[in-house]
């Protein structure tokens, strides 16, 4: 007595998307633990001053241009702020380009502001 077709499928389309949703979750986590500094963060830190003097060279925006009024900017950065501290309760991602972006101090050196 074994499975029919019909289940095995339906269990591994399951099982499929169980994996590719907590796999993307995960990712999302080990992120934003870098990017808050809870974890490793020397490779961050490179590659964002290596991109800050590259788009600055360039006379462009870190953080890209929006066409959203600066009152929606705000308050998305604000709701996306501490969004990983509540990650559990419910995932909270931000799509909106804001200049809202708070830096640790030794980031960007002071002499290349």
């Amino acid at each position: 007595m074994g499975l029919s077709r019909k289940h095995l499928h339906r269990g591994m389309a399951f099982a499929t998307a169980i994996g590719a949703t907590v796999g993307f979750l995960s990712a999302y986590a080990s992120s934003s633990s870098r990017f808050w500094g809870l974890s490793e963060n020397a490779r961050e830190i490179r590659m964002y001053r290596e991109e800050y003097r590259r788009l600055k060279a360039q006379g462009k925006s870190m953080h890209g241009t929006s066409s959203l009024p600066l009152s929606v900017q705000r308050t998305a950065a604000g709701y996306s702020t501490g969004a990983f501290l509540n990650f559990d309760v419910m995932p909270w991602f931000n799509f909106v380009n804001h200049p809202f972006h708070g830096q640790s101090d030794g980031v960007i050196p002071e002499d290349e502001k």
